[in-house]
Formats: structure tokens, C-alpha cells, sequence
């Protein structure tokens, strides 16, 4: 959208949600794009919200933001439920799109979104942030030098504790559940690391009062042999992890049950870690009296679990 001799991308936000104050922060120190408005339901809220976040300009109404002629670009962190509606009217008035994930509750509404971007000549992403982080980096890498081999299995899993009811998560009416607010992360990281689209699913649910899947996993197919396990949900501690299996190696990642800065964070594989030595190492590192032990805290496991690999095949293999 823009380039080193373009101007600054001027973005406005519709709704003023706790994830559209991240996306303000976030922004804050590019020196390529600024968010300069938004607009809310409640003008007070709005108006609460652009003080707290510097923002300079208030809509009263959606309609009246996408109508600001000073907007290039709308990011859309709506209710589920409301990203098709408002993305499709934010590009047929000449914006471009960044939209929270699930960009859309269907596949129709989806090829909707897509058909609206094309016949106006505009961009329209979804936003996953971890496809442009240092360690998704350096796994697509990985998997471009075939360093694990062919890939064979996929597992991906991302779930937290939400006991509150209330919560617009458990809400069926606004696209809500565990498949569409946590478990979208698990699928489009098993579609990026495939590079295609399942030819078979199969999935079973356990079902929350209010409708929505409270837990979820899934098993997904893809035409080229490789198979997917995915799960999501409501109703564990907080947990994030990957695991990538090729016919030579495996790669592991696992996000502790708190923060850690992401510069900790990175895959590993035949006992070191994969952005140091390569993945495929042919001989498994071996613990001396010497090697330092990873440090555990009551709770917590380390960020990253190193395994080792797997035998090689004599034969080359080629990356899925």
C-alpha cells in the first residue's frame, strides 16, 4: 500500500474494542502508517477512546468514518458477525481492509469480501500478526531448505480458560466459540505450513449452554498425504503449540502458560535450537555433567521443547 516515497497509509478504526486499542499502541511508532479517526456505536465511547489513544479524529457513525475522504484504510475489529458487512462497505467506498480474524464467519461471505476488493481495486488482509514474526520467519525457511524433510503430520493447538458467560465469545448470535476465536489461529497455521487446502475434515465438539463449541479438535486431510490435528478451547490453562513432523526430522513449539518476550521464542529440533544449527542435524546432542539444565518455574514449562530427529532416509526427499 504504501513505499519508501509514498505518503503516510491514514487509517481509521471502526468500534473502539480492547483489541482496537493494541492495534492504536501497536501502530503508534510507524513512521509509515498512522491511525487518525475511528468511530463507535456510542459517540462517548469513541470519544473516551480517541483521548486514551491520541487518536484525532471521531466519527459519529460508522457510515460517516468510511466516508472521511482523508481515510485510506479501515481496520475492522467488529463483532465476528459483522466483519463481512463492514469490511464489503469499507471497500466499496474506496478503502483498503486489514480485518480481525475470522475474516469471515462462511465461504460465502468470504468470496463476498474478495469479490468487493477486486471490483474496487483494493487490498484486503486478515490479521494474523505471528505470519510476519521473526520465528514464523525463520519456520517458512526452514521448510523452503526441505530441512525437516517431507512434511507428514501437522498438530497445532491454542486454547485459555473464559468461564464468564457473558463474554461476546460465548455469543452464537455474533459468530462466537472456540473454532472462531482461538482455533482460527491453528487452522491457518497448518494451511500456511501445507500450502494448500484440506481435501477431507473431521471434527468433534463439545457444545457450551449457549451454543457456541466450547472445545474443539479436527483432523484435516490434504490431497499430497500430509494430515492435520488441530484443537481448540475454552476450557483449559492457557496453552499455545506447534509440532511439525517430516520424514527426516521434527520441529516443536511451545509458548509457556505466560508471556515471554518473543525474542525467546523460536523452533527447535535435534536439540538445539533451529534459528542456530540446522534442523536436521544427523547426530542427537547428548546431555554431559556440564550442560546447563533449563530453568522451571512451579507451573510452567520451558518456552521451547527440544527433540531430537528422527532417522533420515538415504533417498532426497522433497519439502510438502
Amino acid at each position: 500500500m504504501t513505499t519508501s516515497s509514498s505518503p503516510m497509509l491514514r487509517i481509521g478504526i471502526l468500534g473502539a474494542a480492547n483489541i482496537a486499542r493494541l492495534f492504536a499502541a501497536g501502530v503508534r511508532p510507524s513512521q509509515k502508517v498512522a491511525v487518525v479517526a475511528v468511530a463507535a456505536r456510542d459517540a462517548g465511547r469513541a470519544r473516551k477512546f480517541a483521548d486514551e489513544t491520541g487518536i484525532t479524529r471521531v466519527h459519529p457513525t460508522y457510515d460517516a468514518l468510511l466516508a472521511d475522504p482523508a481515510i485510506d484504510a479501515i481496520y475492522n475489529p467488529l463483532p465476528n458477525s459483522l466483519h463481512a458487512e463492514w469490511s464489503i462497505r469499507a471497500l466499496d467506498a474506496g478503502k483498503h481492509v486489514l480485518c480481525e480474524k475470522p475474516l469471515a464467519t462462511s465461504g460465502q461471505e468470504a468470496r463476498a469480501m474478495f469479490d468487493a476488493a477486486k471490483r474496487n481495486d483494493r487490498h484486503l488482509a486478515e490479521a494474523y500478526p505471528y505470519r510476519a514474526q521473526p520465528q514464523t520467519l525463520k519456520l517458512g525457511e526452514l521448510l523452503h531448505q526441505n530441512a525437516i524433510g517431507r512434511v507428514q503430520l501437522i498438530q497445532a493447538s491454542f486454547g485459555f480458560p473464559l468461564a464468564d458467560a457473558a463474554n461476546i465469545r460465548m455469543n452464537p448470535a455474533l459468530a462466537g466459540g472456540a473454532l472462531m476465536d482461538a482455533g482460527c489461529y491453528p487452522v491457518s497455521f497448518v494451511r500456511m505450513v501445507a500450502g494448500s487446502r484440506p481435501a477431507r475434515v473431521q471434527a468433534l465438539a463439545q457444545w457450551s449452554d449457549s451454543g457456541v463449541d466450547r472445545t474443539l479438535v479436527a483432523s484435516l486431510e490434504f490431497a499430497g498425504g500430509l494430515i492435520a490435528q488441530i484443537s481448540c478451547t475454552f476450557a483449559t490453562a492457557r496453552h499455545r503449540h506447534a509440532f511439525i513432523a517430516g520424514d527426516g526430522a521434527r520441529l516443536r513449539r511451545v509458548t509457556s502458560t505466560t508471556r515471554r518476550p518473543r525474542s525467546r521464542r523460536s523452533w527447535s529440533s535435534g536439540g538445539v535450537r533451529a534459528g542456530m544449527r540446522s534442523a536436521t542435524s544427523s547426530r542427537p546432542r547428548r546431555p554431559t555433567a556440564s550442560s546447563p539444565k533449563p530453568r522451571r518455574s512451579a507451573n510452567l514449562s520451558p518456552t521451547v521443547r527440544h527433540t531430537g530427529p528422527v532417522p533420515r532416509r538415504t533417498s532426497p526427499s522433497t519439502s510438502h
